[in-house]
Formats: structure tokens, C-alpha cells, sequence
């Protein structure tokens, strides 16, 4: 694996640790509890997001690279307390956003390995994305829709 491919699969992992759906369990959302089924369904999405996560970083090691340090977008402190609606209503475009710089990255690879190595992660995020539009549509019709704005 080239040092271009481990820099490009350490951009994958960064933009996937550091992303809004990793930052919610931090944000201390409100659910009201019509939604509770949709926060543990958006907690399990979190927990796949995390553990793929580690397998790519376990590649980043094992190929003598070493995983990017992780920060979280200061523009993400402005979503404590928010409800559970808005975030998923962030999270859709987010995601689309983050397919597509994934495919974007996963094009630029050249070891094959390397592309082995992404595509869990890549495949993960069109399933969320997926996922997170069905949450969207499932707590737009939630009796607490009415409530947030």
C-alpha cells in the first residue's frame, strides 16, 4: 500500500470518526418518546459507523501507517440539546455528502488493497444514508413533529 493510498484511507477514516452521527451521542439530543425506536435504531447506526471504523484503522496500522488524529467541526457545538428530528434532518444531506466524497476518495485509491480495505466503510455509508432517510421520513410523521420547527 502506497503512502498516497494510507493518507487517502486516513481522509475516509477522519471524515467518518469526526462526522455529525458520531458527534450526536456528545449533543445530548431530546427525544420525546414517541422516537425512542428511532434514537436506538440511529445508536445502532453509530455503533456499525464505529466499528468499521476500527477495522479501517486497524488496516492504516498494519500497513505501517499511522490513523490521522480526530476532531469534531466546531460548527457541530451549536447542536446540543436539539431534538432528534433536526438532527436527522442535518444528518441526510450530510450523509449524501459524505457518499460522495467517499466515492470521490475511493477512485483515487491504487493498491487494491487499499480499495478492499475502504469499501466496507464506503458500502456502510450508502446503507446508512439510506437508513437515515427512512429516520427522517419515520419521525416526520411522528405526533412530535408538530412540536419542532
Amino acid at each position: 500500500m502506497t503512502a498516497k493510498d494510507l493518507t487517502i484511507l486516513n481522509r475516509i477514516l477522519v471524515r467518518h470518526l469526526s462526522s455529525l452521527l458520531q458527534y450526536i451521542p456528545l449533543a445530548q439530543s431530546w427525544v420525546p418518546p414517541e422516537q425512542t425506536a428511532i434514537m436506538e435504531r440511529l445508536e445502532r447506526l453509530i455503533e456499525e459507523d464505529s466499528e468499521v471504523c476500527k477495522s479501517l484503522s486497524n488496516e492504516i496500522i498494519q500497513n505501517k501507517g499511522v490513523p490521522a488524529p480526530v476532531h469534531f467541526s466546531p460548527a457541530f457545538s451549536s447542536s446540543h440539546y436539539m431534538a432528534l428530528e433536526a438532527y436527522l434532518r442535518w444528518l441526510v444531506p450530510y450523509y449524501r455528502w459524505m457518499v460522495a466524497e467517499d466515492e470521490k476518495d475511493l477512485a483515487l485509491l491504487e493498491d487494491d488493497a487499499a480499495r478492499q480495505a475502504a469499501r466496507p466503510v464506503i458500502e456502510l455509508t450508502r446503507k446508512h444514508l439510506d437508513e437515515l432517510e427512512k429516520l427522517q421520513a419515520e419521525a416526520s410523521r411522528s405526533p412530535a413533529h408538530a412540536t419542532v420547527r
